[in-house]
């Protein structure tokens, strides 16, 4: 399995059934010490503004795979996601993930992807070697 260099997809969009997902799982290069995960959200219908459609968890191994550790989890109502300043968000972020062990090269991460109705996803990730912290306006 390659290393993430730079934000690269990593499942291709397809259908999801109802139920518990393994989307993607990839490897973390030395020195990464935060990842954003992106879920792509095109044509999740949309049930209502307190519906929700699908969780999207994340998971963590710091022994090449052999366990894994909960890294948190999200739920998403269906619909278009509009951003506070207007636009379209064409993706899920899951929220950023700090991780510890930087040199450890047996680093992965796994998203796990639950719609509680079939929908389309792909998956993207991006490690970054120094923590960003969002800026505040």
């Amino acid at each position: 399995m390659a290393q993430l260099e730079k934000k690269e997809k990593v499942a291709n969009k397809k259908r999801y059934a109802v139920g518990e997902h393994i989307a993607a799982e990839v490897d973390l290069p030395v020195d990464t010490k935060e990842t954003r995960a992106f879920v792509s959200r095109e044509n999740w219908p949309d049930l209502g503004p307190s519906v929700n459609v699908v969780e999207i968890r994340q998971w963590f191994s710091f022994d090449g795979g052999v366990t894994w550790e909960f890294g948190g989890a999200s739920t998403h109502t269906g619909g278009e996601a509009i951003h506070r300043k207007g636009h379209i968000m064409p993706e899920c972020i899951l929220g950023r993930s700090w991780l510890p062990d930087e040199k450890n090269p047996n680093r992965k991460i796994r998203i796990e992807i639950v719609p509680l109705v079939p929908l389309d996803a792909a998956v993207s990730f991006m490690p970054t070697e120094f923590p960003s912290m969002p800026k505040v306006k």
